[in-house]
């Protein structure tokens, strides 16, 4: 018996693979449907990367909290002595265990390492959240005190770079006038604090100001906060607030937000999260109406192979053996997207990578997401399609008409199915639309520079006695570069383009106001030649531009100028800069500059205060207006630089145009991959309606013969049909939308102009569907008489 079972068993899996091998429209089906789940899972994987940074090897991700603090105008990490009075003894919330900060910042490095090194400060809690290292220990790297000997950790490629096995635990590196200690190595998947970033070093951040990267009390833009909390108890921005309303001088115009995301900042994470919650969207749409096509599927090569089963039955098969065959054929069916869905997920890193370029290290495959999606996607689909196929053989089969004509339960089953598909592929148009005007609106927005034939270029500077060269070298090096043969006009500049360089200095107004914002007088603050907004393109809305040997000049941007100084005369405009002996230098504001974007045209463009180059410091950067290639310049800079000193070397030469596409290279895949689920939906609608038609066409081809050859009209007929299509179609198109705007919360689909494609998208659509029905029956009145007889 089991043997028979058996036997028949392979018989049912070789005739389900006869019938399925030889439709397209399965092998398409199938396809459709194990794309969106490959991808929606890893959508849903890296968002919770992000929330579980596996590059920080944080075994906690729920004891660590981001909060940033925020007015009507800045936003900032927490200022100090916030953190001081939360973190006060006995007195702050309970449920906070610390705060710590985080800062990345470039070294130079004498000793055992000879180069430059990534830094990454953190203030500690690395035990409470579970990092450990690999040989050593972070015991001193713990919130130490800032008047302490340095400790540092090393990371595992830098380890293995020294090849020192376990001598390295003891060694020092000089960094400036300090000597650091490295206590410890980390292990292997520690990549850095933060995404896409190697660190070289774990310093804490007591000792920024020591190692001359910043001000422990004056948190700059670049700089994030934690909270480390009790997993047991979350944080809730609300209650901090009301505790600091009470506890210090904190105002109603002072806000604090807590986001979950590790390793990236407010903003990035919210233009992050809103990449990742578009392509979740599409993924999304695109699941659902490839579940509905792929059932639909299903059903119509059930009703197709009506005359096998009534063949099985005439031979001795019972309805529990017909069910079986089923259930069998259907295992094997969603067996067939299971196996799609994970070679599409293999393939989905690339993908992601590229679309959104930012994830980088929190790109991998999570196969334990993957078996979520696919469980809560085929164990539904399942159940559905049991309960279709039973009332398709109960319900739909019944004919409810004359002679040879199709029932009204196939058809009520077939413009349903079609009114549900028009109306999701009516959502993705009009989120596509919108995408599109987005992406347009993106491209119209001006950088503030001028990219075309511009080249950034970084250089090696070495040192002499600890001191730096003189006053002229700056001059004297563009003067150099710009008598080379092909090279139209060179600048420096501290803070380059697109290079996520920053430099912030406390500034602030005459009457004390930090330009920084409220609690934080940092500015970012870029060194440049005088010539340097000719070259970049920059427009001096206001006076003019600096001038060599001047450091009693600044030229201020345009957000600076309305924010502090709007309505005011060139001569009336002065800052205070903070001096080594703190003492206030008095600073000549002698020109406005139009507001740049100097990373991401997504971010606000960032205040800047501009002042002349005294001389090279090491972290210059030229900016270079040539139709020479990366690689010609590199060798013209070359030389220029030998010509002063053959110890200037190594420059690389990056074009602007080039950063910029690749900047831009996620948006455009966005727009792409949200046009191309578009069209998969639009030619699958328009395809799933001309066959859903014509099948219903054909198989009431008599009754319409016969309504015709007795003088009905064929628009009568057509009109008859598009009735009944429109009653059953408009409320699943109402309810679509009232699904989509209310029940989903979908913000972005609430508009007016949103409505208006949805309801564009809708009216095409059906004049496709009448299209279709006009032809279908045309062509059944020229076969009218061989129908009926």
């Amino acid at each position: 018996m089991h043997s028979l079972s058996f036997k028949l068993s392979l018989d049912l899996a070789s005739n389900w693979w006869l019938q399925f091998s030889k439709q397209w429209t399965n092998w398409f089906g199938i396809c459709l449907l194990g794309l969106p789940i490959a991808f929606f899972a890893q959508v849903l994987s890296i968002i919770s990367a992000y929330e579980n940074p596996s590059f920080a090897s944080i075994k906690h991700p729920e004891r660590i909290a981001q909060v940033s603090y925020k007015t009507a105008d800045t936003q900032s990490a927490l200022p100090f002595y916030l953190a001081q009075e939360l973190t006060r003894p006995n007195a702050g919330p309970e449920n906070i265990k610390g705060i710590t900060y985080q800062k990345n910042a470039w070294l130079k490095s004498d000793g055992v390492i000879k180069r430059d090194v990534y830094a990454s400060f953190f203030s500690g809690g690395y035990e409470y959240l579970g990092i450990s290292p690999l040989k050593g220990s972070l015991e001193k790297l713990e919130f130490p005190n800032a008047n302490e000997q340095i400790h540092v950790a090393i990371s595992y490629s830098l380890w293995q770079a020294l090849d020192k096995g376990d001598d390295i635990i003891g060694e020092t590196l000089q960094v400036g006038a300090e000597l650091l200690i490295i206590s410890a190595v980390m292990p292997q998947e520690f990549i850095g604090l933060r995404p896409g970033s190697e660190t070289d070093l774990l310093i804490p951040y007591a000792y920024i100001e020591r190692l001359n990267v910043g001000t422990f009390d004056a948190v700059s833009p670049d700089t994030y906060s934690y909270l480390l909390t009790s997993s047991a108890n979350p944080v809730a921005s609300e209650r901090l607030e009301a505790y600091l309303q009470q506890q210090a001088l904190f105002f109603d115009d002072e806000k604090l937000e807590i986001i979950d995301a590790f390793g990236i900042s407010d903003s990035e994470f919210v233009a992050l999260s809103s990449r990742l919650e578009r392509l979740k969207y599409l993924f999304l749409v695109l699941l659902i109406f490839s579940a509905i096509a792929f059932l639909s599927n299903l059903c119509d090569d059930l009703e197709k192979r009506q005359n096998e089963h009534a063949l099985r039955k005439m031979i001795g098969a019972n309805k529990q053996q017909l069910f079986a065959q089923l259930i069998l054929e259907l295992l094997f069916s969603l067996s067939a997207v299971a196996t799609a869905a994970v070679v599409y997920y293999l393939m989905s890193p690339a993908y992601f990578n590229f679309a959104v370029p930012e994830l980088q290290t929190a790109v991998n495959n999570n196969w334990t997401s993957l078996a979520g999606i696919l469980a809560a996607t085929l164990l539904p689909m399942f159940g559905i399609a049991i309960v279709l196929f039973s009332l398709q053989k109960k319900v739909f089969a019944s004919s409810l008409g004359r002679g040879g004509s199709v029932s009204l339960g196939v058809k009520l089953q077939a413009f349903f199915l079609l009114a549900i598909m028009i109306s999701i592929s009516c959502i993705s148009i009009s989120k596509s639309v919108d995408l599109s005007l987005r992406q347009y609106a993106y491209y119209q927005k001006d950088r503030g520079f001028d990219e075309s034939e511009l080249e950034i270029v970084t250089f090696d500077i070495p040192r002499f006695g600890g001191t730096f060269y003189t006053n002229e070298l700056p001059e004297l090096v563009i003067q150099n570069i710009e008598q080379i043969e092909g090279i139209k006009h060179a600048a420096i500049t501290t803070t380059p383009f697109l290079k996520n360089q920053n430099a912030y200095t406390s500034i602030y107004t005459q009457d004390l106001r930090p330009l920084g914002g409220k609690n934080n007088p940092g500015v970012l603050t870029s060194l440049v030649s005088p010539n340097f907004f000719e070259v970049a393109g920059i427009e001096l809305i206001k006076g003019n531009t600096l001038t060599w040997g001047n450091r009693n000049q600044a030229v201020i941007s345009e957000a600076l100028y309305h924010k502090f100084f709007d309505g005011q005369t060139l001569s009336q405009m002065k800052l205070l800069i903070d001096t080594s002996d703190n003492d206030k230098q008095v600073i000549d504001v002698v020109g406005v500059a139009n507001d740049v974007h100097l990373n991401s045209i997504d971010d606000i463009a960032e205040p800047i205060v501009y002042q002349v180059s005294p001389t090279l410091l090491g972290v210059e950067s030229l900016l270079i207006r040539t139709k020479l290639s990366s690689f010609q310049v590199e060798k013209a800079v070359d030389t220029g630089l030998k010509n002063i000193d053959a110890r200037l070397s190594n420059p690389t030469s990056s074009n602007l145009e080039a950063l910029i596409d690749e900047q831009e290279a996620p948006q455009r895949a966005l727009i792409t991959t949200s046009l191309l689920v578009t069209v998969v939906l639009l030619s699958t609608t328009i395809l799933f309606s001309y066959n859903s038609i014509n099948i219903l066409l054909i198989k009431s081809q008599r009754e319409i013969a016969l309504r015709l050859s007795l003088g009905a009209m064929v628009h009568d007929i057509v009109k008859r049909e598009m009735l009944a299509y429109l009653i059953v179609s408009l409320p699943v198109a109402l309810l679509t939308l009232f699904f989509s705007t209310s029940i989903l919360k979908d913000t972005q689909f609430a508009g007016s102009d949103a409505i208006l494609h949805y309801a564009g998208g809708f009216s095409v659509l059906s004049i496709v569907v009448l299209v279709t029905f006009l032809f279908g029956v045309q062509r059944t009145k020229k076969v009218s008489w061989q129908a009926l007889t």
